[in-house]
């Protein structure tokens, strides 16, 4: 049933994130890596809503996702570009 609904979980956690509601954003994502702990693109969500609630230690979380995200799909480009904003805002600028 996880596997099957995962997608549908994915959706409305993408609605839920882009309406600002970030709790039950997270939740749905948290959900779909349950069922799938290699969705990219719930890694992807989970690193943003990290790196924009979180603070110091959310920053980190952010850039563990993120960078689970981009070795997930080396292609997806946008994991890239907030794994760069998500490591300036730590002031890591070689990275």
């Amino acid at each position: 049933f996880k596997q099957r609904t995962r997608d549908l979980v994915v959706e409305v956690g993408r609605l839920d994130y882009e309406r600002k509601k970030f709790k039950t954003a997270a939740a749905m994502f948290e959900k779909a890596l349950l069922a799938n702990s290699k969705d990219y693109l719930s890694h992807y969500y989970m690193g943003k809503i990290a790196s924009e609630t979180g603070g110091s230690a959310g920053l980190q979380q952010a850039v563990t996702h993120l960078t689970t995200a981009v070795q997930l799909n080396e292609n997806f480009a946008d994991a890239y570009r907030e794994l760069g904003l998500a490591y300036y805002k730590q002031r890591n600028k070689p990275k």
